[in-house]
């Protein structure tokens, strides 16, 4: 029982997670750009 719980708990936290990882690395990836472009200017 415990076992299937946390295959639960994981199965519905994991698509949460993987969308934080994605922000981050798009916020990160606008913030880079937006650097490259004021370096350039």
């Amino acid at each position: 029982m415990a076992g299937t719980t946390v295959r639960l708990i994981v199965l519905k936290s994991a698509p949460i997670s993987l969308q934080r990882l994605l922000n981050l690395r798009s916020t990160n990836y606008i913030l880079s750009c937006f650097y490259y472009i004021a370096m350039r200017v």
